[in-house]
C-alpha cells in the first residue's frame, strides 16, 4: 500500500478522529484525552502585566497619550506621507513591494481598539513605518529620511 491509501480506524484507535461526549468540554470544544479542568486551564491562560508590558505607564494612560501626540504628530509636515495609507491607485505596485504596509493612523486605529498586547508590538510597527519607506524608495531620497526622523520622535515619545 502506498502512504496515501487509506487505512482503517479502530474504535480503540487512539488516533480516531471520532470524539465522543467526554472528549468535549462545557461548551462543546473538542479536548485531548487528558480531562483538564477549567480551574487549570484558568490558571494556564495568559493574563497580561499591564504595568510591565506597557512600560509601567499601563495600557489605558498610554494609550491615550498615544493618541493625542500621534494626532498633534501627524499635523507636521515631515509627517504627511505616514498619516495615511500608501494610495496604491497612484503606486499600483506598493503592495508587491512592501509586505506589511502601515501609517500612523493605522496605528492609531489599532491603538483604541486594543490590538497591541504589548508596547512592543506597538514599537514593532513604528519601525515598519520607516522599513517600508527603504523598501519603497531610494535610500537617500528625502521620504526615506524623513521617516527615519518619524520613527526616532515616535521612538522617544512612546518610551
Amino acid at each position: 500500500m502506498s502512504p496515501w491509501d487509506l487505512q482503517p480506524v479502530t474504535e480503540h484507535d487512539p488516533g480516531n478522529p471520532d470524539l465522543s461526549a467526554q472528549d468535549t468540554d462545557a461548551s462543546g470544544a473538542a479536548t485531548s484525552n487528558i480531562p483538564l479542568t477549567d480551574e487549570e486551564r484558568l490558571s494556564m491562560a495568559y493574563i497580561p502585566d499591564e504595568e510591565s508590558e506597557w512600560l509601567g505607564e499601563g495600557r489605558e494612560d498610554m494609550t491615550q497619550r498615544l493618541v493625542t501626540g500621534l494626532e498633534a504628530l501627524s499635523q507636521l509636515h515631515f509627517a504627511g506621507p505616514f498619516v495615511y495609507p500608501v494610495n496604491v491607485h497612484e503606486y499600483p505596485d506598493y503592495w508587491s513591494v512592501v509586505p506589511y504596509p502601515t501609517d500612523l493612523d493605522t496605528v492609531r486605529e489599532k491603538l483604541l481598539n486594543k490590538y497591541y498586547r504589548r508596547v512592543t508590538a506597538l514599537l514593532w510597527e513604528v519601525k515598519q513605518l520607516e522599513r517600508n519607506a527603504r523598501l519603497y524608495n531610494e535610500e537617500e531620497s528625502q521620504i526615506v529620511r524623513n521617516s527615519s526622523k518619524l520613527v526616532s520622535v515616535l521612538n522617544a515619545f512612546i518610551r
